[in-house]
Formats: structure tokens, C-alpha cells, sequence
């Protein structure tokens, strides 16, 4: 389970997540309303499951298979592979990772206070 990848957006408008082998489904949403705005994202895998949520509203969670991925590009954020179709077009200006499982109510407490401080 060697990659984690967010690409925001792609060429398409969509959000992916790929937390670990890639095209998990789910892995992805129509994100073009988030374009060219701030916006807050949460990002989560846990030992069966995986969700996006933005600005406090999950657009997506289901199960999650741990699998050795066959890429070598481990860790990426807005992670574009050069391609003229697949670019990568948000913005953010932080970014906190924990390598443990947070409650649910510590979730919604991190994502509140970044959506204040960023007058989200």
C-alpha cells in the first residue's frame, strides 16, 4: 500500500483519491464547482474504507481493498501526469496528515476550524 494520490481536477473536472492501489472504486466526483475557489478537503482511508468529503460533506465513501500498488510514484497532491488532458487545476494552502484514525467528531472539529481560519 505504497501510494496516495490526490489529483484535483483533472481535465474532466473530477476529484480522484487513490489511497493505495489505483481506481479503487469509489475514487472520484464531478468537482468542477470546486475550480478556481478555495475550498476545504478531507481525505480518508481507513483498514476497509475510503471518503472525500469537502467542506464537511462526504461526495463519497466506500470500501477499500489493501493491495500492493504496482506504481512507483508513492505520494502525490494535485498529481498530474503530463498529459494535456490530465492537468491538475485547484489550489491549497495546507495540508495536515495524521497517520492514525481520528473520530468522527475530531474530523468534523479539524474541518470546522480550517473552514473558519481560511474564511471558507
Amino acid at each position: 500500500t505504497n501510494r496516495w494520490s490526490a489529483h484535483m481536477n483533472w481535465g474532466n473536472g473530477n476529484l480522484y483519491f487513490d489511497p493505495g492501489p489505483c481506481c479503487n472504486g469509489p475514487r472520484n466526483y464531478d468537482n468542477i464547482a470546486g475550480e478556481n475557489r478555495w475550498s476545504q478537503y478531507t481525505f480518508l482511508r481507513g483498514s476497509s474504507s475510503v471518503s472525500v468529503r469537502q467542506e464537511g460533506t462526504t461526495k463519497f465513501s466506500g470500501n477499500h481493498t489493501k493491495g500492493r500498488c504496482t506504481l512507483n510514484n508513492n505520494f502525490g497532491i494535485l498529481y498530474a501526469n503530463g498529459y494535456n488532458a490530465s492537468y491538475s487545476n485547484n489550489r491549497f494552502n495546507e495540508l495536515v496528515m495524521y497517520s492514525n484514525t481520528l473520530s468522527n467528531a475530531v474530523i468534523s472539529e479539524i474541518e470546522e476550524n480550517q473552514i473558519t481560519f481560511w474564511n471558507l
